[in-house]
């Protein structure tokens, strides 16, 4: 099952390009810099993840019967209300492979959703601002082997 997900993975990096090549954004995401009211950024990435060790409890890697592998296909967006606010968001899209002596298992589906916001403290070239972001676990589910989320809501402050 690997091996053909691993032939159609320039398929799917194909497909991914051609759609962001047709995602409007007015402004990229700037750190610091909000988007003005009304502006919006919108991006899409693909990432993967694939592991065959691990770290021990003493922190020394350690081979272990056991493959894991992950590609998520994720979208960030990016809304500017006005008045130095904008709203955020994200989640992923994953496609997750175990394989170890107990379990050989895939799942597919959404992983955790990402909220949040910003406000700029300052403007100009040496601007300034403050987020919180919260991480809804909307991938973990105890019956998906290997889950798409850690099933824990987290949350980040951020000055940028």
């Amino acid at each position: 099952m690997r091996i053909a997900f691993r032939q159609s993975f320039p398929f799917l990096a194909g497909l991914t390009a051609i759609v962001l090549a047709g995602v409007p954004a007015e402004k990229a995401a700037a750190g610091a810099w909000v988007q003005p009211e009304g502006g919006t950024y919108a991006g899409l990435s693909v990432g993967r993840y694939e592991a065959e060790r691990s770290f021990s409890d003493n922190g020394k890697r350690r081979n272990f019967d056991a493959h894991y592998d992950e590609t998520s296909r994720n979208y960030y967006q990016e809304y500017g209300l006005g008045a130095g606010f904008d709203i955020l968001g994200g989640a992923a899209f994953k496609r997750a492979y175990q394989d170890d002596p107990l379990i050989s298992a895939t799942t597919s589906g959404l992983g955790d959703v990402r909220l949040g916001g910003r406000y700029q403290l300052l403007e100009g070239s040496q601007a300034l601002s403050v987020g919180l972001l919260a991480k809804i676990p909307t991938g973990y589910d105890v019956n998906n082997q290997p889950p798409l989320g850690n099933g824990q809501t987290d949350f980040d402050a951020s000055i940028y």
